[in-house]
């Protein structure tokens, strides 16, 4: 499913917009409404796990979970949470808007559970 993420530096924002937090140094910027979301990472991070921690799964690529994030605190919380329920998985954290993770959450997961 790696190939379908679309990776873009933190310098391509898009246009008129800005991450709710601080830019951190080293990540790269990922515009999620050109990704496809894997199914597989779904399975991984529950909904309600998602919206508490303002994540959105991505991929999942062998122990790899790519995550979209826009505070690196809830990817360190997200990380705790998945060792704490005995998943050894290796987040690799890119940087999304909060209102874009937000909407990405709401179609993701309402179209997965009508299916």
């Amino acid at each position: 499913m790696a190939d379908a993420v679309d990776l873009k530096s933190t310098a391509a924002r898009r246009e008129g917009s800005t991450p709710s937090s601080p830019t951190i140094l080293g990540s790269t910027f990922m515009d999620l409404s050109h990704n496809k979301i894997d199914p597989d990472a779904l399975e991984i991070v529950p909904e309600s796990v998602a919206r508490r921690h303002k994540i959105m799964p991505v991929a999942l690529m062998g122990n790899r979970l790519i995550v979209a994030f826009s505070d690196i605190r809830n990817v360190i919380a997200l990380d705790t949470d998945l060792r704490s329920g005995g998943k050894e998985l290796h987040l690799v954290p890119m940087l999304a808007l909060e209102e874009d993770i937000a909407d990405k959450i709401d179609l993701t997961y309402h179209a997965k559970n009508r299916s």
